[in-house]
């Protein structure tokens, strides 16, 4: 009984928070790759079709390749790959401000101040998991060239929120402004799903690099899965609780015999 009973409870949370999702006027559409001279194109494309409010966020990919401080000393990318955690790619972006997600923890941010040499922002688990503190060194590897950054302030992102903010590094735009950014956008769709593959098909159309990723979908198959793992539970549950009944009528009917005898 108590595991139906808490099956179904998850799967009204759940189904609470698919509904909230669809309900809300959050983006809904990710568009990946969009090159610096394609942007005045997708935002066309996005007004054209109602949804002229798309956000747009320049990216780059990075790897790092040393860290040099008071509690790590990584010399080259060979030490990062040996210490874990830190090897993979990032991707990485740059701006002046901070995102409703972000709260600076340790340092300053600089805002909207020139550059003081090579500097990068970094979330709180590259300190809390791996050492990293402010004033520490690191070097990244940015298209083929090498940058050593000093760690000026640490963020606390909430993930949850992550459309504008979720970036594990954070350079000052001095230091990224020469490197050929690559942006990612978000926007919300029109609801209609004509419309809506409309505009994803004329954005793909203009530009077949482009890559579009819809989050509604993303959600229905979620959905679906939760609701198949969902109706497995209660079916194994509900054979548990018949299978219990049954032995307990059998239990009572053989005590009741031997009571009788």
């Amino acid at each position: 009984v108590f595991l139906v009973l808490a099956t179904v409870g998850i799967e009204r949370n759940v189904q609470r928070e698919f509904a909230f999702q669809e309900g809300s006027d959050d983006p809904d559409l990710f568009f990946l790759d969009i090159q610096a001279d394609q942007v005045g194109g997708v935002r066309r494309n996005a007004a054209a079709r109602g949804a002229a409010d798309i956000t747009l966020i320049p990216v780059l990919q990075a790897r790092i390749h040393g860290i040099f401080g008071r509690n790590v000393h990584l010399e080259d990318r060979a030490a990062v790959r040996r210490a874990g955690g830190l090897s993979r790619e990032y991707t990485v972006s740059s701006r002046g401000w901070l995102e409703d997600n972000e709260v600076v923890t340790e340092g300053e941010f600089w805002d909207e101040r020139p550059a003081e040499g090579v500097e990068v922002s970094i979330e709180n688990w590259v300190q809390e998991d791996r050492g990293v503190q402010l004033g520490d060194i690191m070097r990244f590897e940015i298209l083929g060239e090498t940058l050593d950054a000093r760690v000026t302030s640490i963020r606390d992102v909430e993930w949850r929120n992550a459309r504008n903010g979720g970036f594990t590094f954070l350079f000052h735009p001095d230091n990224v402004v020469d490197f050929p950014m690559s942006y990612a956008g978000f926007v919300r769709g029109p609801d209609d799903v004509v419309e809506r593959a409309r505009f994803q098909g004329a954005v793909v159309g203009e530009f077949p690099n482009v890559s579009v990723v819809d989050l509604r979908d993303v959600l229905d198959t979620m959905r679906q899965v939760a609701d198949s793992v969902s109706m497995a539970i209660r079916m194994v549950g509900l054979i548990a609780l018949v299978g219990g009944l049954l032995i307990l009528i059998g239990t009572v009917a053989v005590s009741y015999t031997h009571l009788t005898l």
